[in-house]
């Protein structure tokens, strides 16, 4: 499977024509954005339709919360939160006795972060396909503790019931406990009651773990300049202890 592509297995399924993959195509190198959010944002498919399309292409199974079994402590040693959110692939749990590891995956002809769950796992994957809503609604319960709903692939599933363009999976900004996302609410009266304020957790909580990432790359690129002998640790320790000049 690794040598076909997404648009390519689209089309081999009948769910895309020739000529909106080459649109699509044209609006990636334009972009830089992954094909499959090209093809939902621009309603060329339904994120629905498109796993949909993959399974049937495929013969992977598709994903379904209502039976899903998995193992959130034995999993978070495999994959940070940060790369599962972006590659859309969360692992779910581990077969020993057949040697597997069980993953939910939304795009998976993208075979980089399989082969690394591969490696760190030492076992053989084996993808369930998804939509990014109930990869995103995993990546919640797995590395945030929110529970399983059971009913939320069957919601997914249903006419509009695929993220809507432009949006995202939002997990890291999730606090553990707080209910996931559950697809789209019917429409809200004309005077409808105005909306809770935010908290502050839900304001600064995204900045202050982009700024613990920042620091947190910045230590690894330190210690590599000691390691390449670039740096001496003295140098690096008596760095870290002075306090920083503003008028520099």
């Amino acid at each position: 499977m690794a040598h076909l592509r997404l648009g390519e297995l689209l089309v081999q399924a009948g769910a895309l024509t020739q000529e909106k993959l080459e649109y699509a195509l044209k609006e990636q190198a334009r972009s830089k954005l992954r094909l499959g959010q090209i093809l939902v944002d621009h309603h060329l498919i339904s994120e629905a339709a498109m796993v949909d399309a993959l399974a049937r292409t495929t013969g992977l199974p598709r994903l379904d919360i209502a039976t899903i079994h998995a193992e959130p402590i034995r999993m978070r040693s495999l994959m940070d939160p940060w790369t599962a959110e972006r590659e859309a692939v969360v692992p779910l749990h581990a077969d020993d006795a057949k040697r597997t590891l069980v993953i939910a995956v939304a795009d998976p002809t993208h075979v980089v972060p399989l082969d690394d769950l591969a490696f760190r796992s030492g076992l053989r994957v084996q993808c369930i396909l998804g939509t990014a809503a109930e990869i995103g609604h995993l990546i919640n319960h797995v590395f945030h503790g929110t529970a399983l709903d059971r009913g939320f692939s069957e919601r997914v599933r249903q006419p509009g019931g695929h993220l809507q363009p432009g949006e995202i999976i939002h997990s890291i900004a999730v606090e553990p406990g707080t209910p996931a996302y559950a697809g789209p609410q019917a429409a809200a009266p004309v005077q409808a009651p105005m909306e809770p304020e935010p908290s502050l957790s839900d304001l600064f909580g995204p900045i202050l773990m982009v700024q613990e990432r920042l620091a947190l790359e910045l230590q690894v690129a330190f210690e590599l300049l000691v390691e390449k002998g670039w740096l001496s640790q003295e140098a690096y320790m008596a760095r870290l202890a002075r306090p920083s000049d503003p008028d520099r």
